[in-house]
């Protein structure tokens, strides 16, 4: 079927003003930049010279940024650590404009990640975390600030990253608050939690991250269809949205929708794609209550991003997503629905 851009733009335009609780994983990222000189004689590595660094949110505090961008409001609900690296992210954030008033601070330190380039190429990603569930009472606070923040919010994110924050025990009763105050719920969840997301309203994970949740090989075209219903059915969500640089799918509940992809791109290194994806999904769902509208938009947002120089760099707002809209689905673009229930 063919796609109306016209009303992609228009649901676009709709994102202005809405309010976004995201819950979820708090890093920081941080970025080495070197310029290769020589090997070293000490080691069969390369000796660089320092040119500089910088710092940007990373995990869900990079999708409240990107929800920003887009046009949302955003309160951010997680935890971070009493240290430099909090002070450095929480500066970000706020400057971004995200609310931070949802942010619990813990004795352990806070999640970085640490990107070293040689040249234009990463050359080593140095990981600082403490991945220990987050239990008792900081588990308290944090679900307290989530339940304080949903009011007068429009949609609920769940962004898990796997480091301690979203527990089996805090995801289910952050979707029973969410669920009960009447808000949409949107999870993107990792491999270890795919099913404590149940009764959300809609699910987003990439094919591979979906395979490996569920045991399913990817081999053909039947794979695919038993992997995303079977999801379906087990987490009694409304929509599951599977996605990756190929064609990407959408699971309801008698229907797939095969989403081509929009341009050719090597993607598998840029940085925070999936956070691109998860917040173009997320406002385009709850602005439109309609997930084939949702995957159509963050499949734009994420072409966009994706073909941008530096994905670590690249500023997804509203007016690029109404561009990228324009120039990729005014030209005779279409997707597939089978009926198959």
């Amino acid at each position: 079927m063919g796609v109306e851009a016209d009303k992609l733009r228009s649901l676009v335009d709709g994102f202005n003003g809405k309010s976004v609780v995201v819950l979820g994983d708090l890093m920081l990222d941080h970025f080495v930049y070197t310029e290769p000189r020589k090997l070293s004689r000490e080691a069969p590595v390369v000796v660089a010279d320092y040119s500089s660094e910088s710092y940007r949110p990373g995990g869900a505090a990079n999708l409240a940024v990107i929800l920003k961008r887009m046009g949302a409001r955003v309160s951010l609900v997680g935890a971070v650590g009493i240290d430099e690296d909090a002070d450095k992210l929480l500066g970000e954030l706020k400057s971004s404009g995200v609310d931070i008033s949802g942010v619990v601070t813990t004795g352990r330190k806070t999640c970085v990640k640490r990107r070293i380039y040689v040249g234009k190429r990463q050359y080593l990603r140095i990981d600082i975390e403490d991945r220990t569930p987050l239990e008792g009472p900081i588990a308290d606070r944090v679900l307290a600030m989530f339940s304080q923040s949903l009011e007068g919010a429009d949609l609920a994110l769940m962004s898990d990253h796997d480091k301690g924050t979203l527990t089996p025990s805090l995801i289910y009763q952050a979707v029973e608050l969410a669920r009960t105050a009447g808000k949409c719920v949107v999870s993107r969840p990792k491999v270890e939690h795919v099913f404590d997301y149940t009764h959300t309203d809609s699910l987003v994970t990439t094919v591979r991250e979906a395979s490996e949740a569920v045991g399913v090989k990817i081999l053909n075209d039947s794979s695919i269809r038993n992997l995303g219903f079977n999801m379906l059915t087990r987490i009694e969500c409304g929509s599951v949205y599977l996605y990756d640089q190929n064609t990407s799918y959408l699971f309801e509940q008698s229907s797939v929708t095969y989403v081509p992809p929009l341009a050719k791109f090597p993607y598998h290194e840029v940085i925070g794609v999936r956070d691109v994806v998860t917040a173009a999904y997320g406002l385009a769902y709850v602005t439109s209550r309609n997930p084939l509208y949702a995957s159509l938009i963050s499949r734009a947002a994420e072409s966009l991003y994706v073909e941008a120089t530096n994905g670590a760099r690249a500023q997804i707002s509203e007016a690029h997503l109404r561009e990228s809209i324009s120039r990729f689905f005014e030209d005779g673009y279409s997707y597939r629905t089978v009926k198959v229930r």
